[in-house]
Order: structure tokens, then sequence, then C-alpha cells
């Protein structure tokens, strides 16, 4: 008796030995494959430290701006660089913010980063600043 391989040239017909390779490779890819996890969510106490942090950064980023300068001494590319700064941690500000929007608290020192932004980039408005090295409009 001779075989024959009928059952390969026949359309839409997948031998048994192949569906059980597909499957053995599909299960070894599966186990090899890395678990999607997600890491532990930070506590509301980490959270309000690195609040706390990036409040504390944007105010000295406000008072290296605004120090006393004349006119003359105008550094537009480090004015630029601390209003980037300045809306930079208004935004990390807004972002842990959102993450508790029952804390009326949260939400106001936002409201109070942007509110910062903003004024920042009217004081520097003169020396042409980039969009993005001024920060975004929130």
């Amino acid at each position: 008796m001779i075989r024959t391989t009928d059952h390969l040239s026949r359309p839409g017909r997948i031998p048994g030995r192949l569906w059980w390779t597909a499957g053995l490779l599909a299960l070894v890819a599966a186990a090899c494959a890395p678990a999607y996890r997600q890491g532990p969510q930070p506590s509301w106490t980490e959270e309000r430290s690195a609040l706390e942090d990036a409040e504390r950064r944007l105010h000295q980023q406000e008072r290296l701006l605004y120090a006393p300068r004349t006119e003359t001494e105008r550094d537009c590319p480090r004015a630029c660089n601390l209003v980037a700064n300045i809306c930079g941690l208004a935004d990390r500000i807004c972002a842990i913010a959102a993450r508790y929007p029952e804390d009326r608290g949260t939400g106001a020192r936002c409201q109070d980063g942007r509110a910062r932004c903003r004024h920042a980039r009217d004081a520097i408005s003169g020396c042409g600043c980039e969009s993005g090295a001024a920060g975004t409009p929130p």
C-alpha cells in the first residue's frame, strides 16, 4: 500500500500533527512571555510627599526666575529653562491631583501650579521661548 499526501493537497484541511505542533509552540510562547503586572500603586503618603516635593521645587524655580535683575542682565535661555521647569512641575502636581479627585486640596494645588506656570510664561514673553521650552499650556 502506497501512502499519498492527499490530505495535504485538499484545501481547508490542516493535518493533525501541524495542529499539535502549532499548539505546542503557542503554549511555549505564552509560558515564556513576561506576564503583564502593574507594579504596586504608591500610597497616599508617598504621593503627598511627591506632591510637596514638586511644590517645593516649583517655588525654588520661581525664586530663581524672579530674582532681582536689571533688564540688561536678562538671560533668556536660563529664564526659558526655569519656566519649562515650573510648568513641568505644575504638570506633575496636576497628575498627582488627578489620581485623588476626592481631595479638594490637591485640586487647588493643581490650579495654583497652572496659574504659576501661566504667570511665569507671561513674565518672559519677550524672550521668545519655544512653546516646548516654556511648558505647554494647561
